[in-house]
């Protein structure tokens, strides 16, 4: 995806999905082979340096999550220095390559300077919300499971929208594949909003949903170590009835340093 020439540049206007549709119709109607580019904000505390991907907290230093990491192998704080002294605060580029007329491989930078590629149409800057409805709602659903998740990854980037009710329905749509559905479950539970939780438990607790995704939704859960999320998590350990289920919250349990946990642990290795 290296080389120069840029073919057109399109800016599109508005927002939602009118916009996220224009946005949609653009892919569509560029050639079947062919590099298409989309620019929008960046949600607050990103950074990146054009390969790099950085989270960063409000409590300094040790809050920065590196979220891609395509360094020179090293790691920790000096990497971290290394990558934040070189780190923009957006824009997120989302470059899609269309192969037999379908988009085949997404593309995510932030910061630094763009790729550059053969016969890029690029669409410019998009609004956020946009962004995220044509991702999530156009592109995620209909893409094969490597572009599916990094469609969904880059809709986490976008600043000023919320991705989570679309990543819900993707996590719920049973049509969609597995691992498409997997990826969606994952980010709900990293960065979606506390209205999210409602919908990971749902998938959790619903008896007739697939094992595995439920399982993947016991781990998002675990992974916002909030107080509801816990109290989910001890629900299904104490009284579900699918013990790969129970064993599964347990595990994460350990690895919540939640005084409830090991009063529950208690409770199991007690006979109480």
């Amino acid at each position: 995806m290296r080389t120069s020439l840029v073919l057109a540049t399109l800016v599109l206007g508005g927002s939602g999905a009118a916009a996220a549709q224009e946005i949609e119709n653009r892919v569509d109607a560029a050639p079947p082979d062919a590099f298409v580019r989309l620019t929008f904000d960046a949600r607050p505390g990103l950074c990146g340096d054009g390969e790099n991907i950085l989270f960063l907290r409000e409590d300094g230093e040790h809050g920065v999550s590196i979220l891609r990491n395509r360094g020179s192998g090293m790691s920790g704080r000096t990497r971290i220095r290394e990558l934040r002294e070189r780190c923009d605060e957006g824009p997120v580029r989302v470059t899609l390559e269309r192969s037999a007329g379908r988009v085949t491989d997404v593309e995510v930078e932030v910061g630094g300077s763009p790729d550059a590629i053969v016969e890029v149409l690029d669409l410019g800057h998009v609004a956020p919300d946009a962004a995220v409805a044509y991702l999530l709602d156009s592109l995620a659903p209909r893409a094969d499971g490597r572009t599916a998740r990094d469609a969904i990854f880059a809709a986490t980037l976008a600043g000023g929208a919320e991705p989570w009710p679309a990543l819900l329905r993707l996590a719920r749509d049973r049509d969609l594949a597995r691992e498409v559905r997997r990826h969606a479950v994952f980010w709900l539970g990293q960065a979606a909003a506390e209205r999210a939780v409602d919908g990971l438990i749902d998938i959790a607790s619903a008896d007739d949903e697939d094992i595995a995704l439920r399982k993947h939704a016991l781990f998002a859960l675990a992974q916002r170590k909030d107080e509801r999320s816990i109290d989910a998590l001890l629900d299904i350990a104490r009284e579900h009835e699918h013990a790969e289920l129970r064993k599964a919250a347990i595990f994460w349990l350990g690895q919540s340093d939640d005084a409830r946990a090991l009063q529950l642990f208690e409770e199991i290795l007690l006979g109480r």
